[in-house]
């Protein structure tokens, strides 16, 4: 967090919990160059899962895979949620905030983290991957199979769901 007026660090925080090291590796000459590995999925910073909302800053947290709440004067953590209960943010508005973790969806108050509805999601192999989108009434969440499960924001009703939005990919080309 950055003091407007001063333009001085007031509190920051590592949202890379490590830096992936060099290795060296032999060529097919005897030559010998680095390469840096790519960081695990988890340990990198996710920036799109971040949220400032007016008294919050609302993240997702690399320490443990967890749902953040900070207070953005201080950098102290307000609330924590579980990854079991949720490991993405899918839709944040002025009243509430909509979480996903592999097996539910959740509506929580933005004041208090409780929750307004819970939905258990139907399929086991996919989980949401967000951000969400509304319209009107029903919150559209992108699923790991590349299709959309829509949602009814109201009360959580799972709605419908609209399969396979990516190409299937296969030895023979487009499926």
């Amino acid at each position: 967090a950055v003091d407007t007026l001063t333009l001085s660090v007031v509190w920051a925080r590592s949202m890379i919990s490590k830096q992936p090291g060099m290795s060296r590796t032999r060529n097919l000459r005897g030559g010998l160059f680095q390469i840096q590995p790519p960081p695990p999925f988890r340990d990198c910073w996710r920036p799109e899962a971040m949220h400032l909302m007016s008294d919050s800053l609302l993240l997702a947290s690399p320490e443990g895979n967890q749902l953040l709440m900070i207070n953005p004067r201080t950098g102290r953590v307000r609330r924590r949620i579980s990854p079991e209960s949720a490991t993405v943010i899918l839709f944040v508005d002025e009243e509430s905030i909509v979480v996903a973790g592999p097996k539910k969806i959740q509506r929580l108050r933005r004041s208090d983290f409780g929750v307004v509805w819970a939905t258990r999601l139907t399929m086991t192999d996919v989980v949401p991957t967000g951000p969400g989108t509304r319209l009107d009434d029903h919150l559209l969440v992108p699923l790991s199979d590349g299709s959309v499960q829509i949602v009814r924001f109201s009360d959580g009703q799972l709605t419908d769901n609209i399969s396979g939005l990516r190409p299937a990919f296969s030895a023979g080309g487009l499926k």
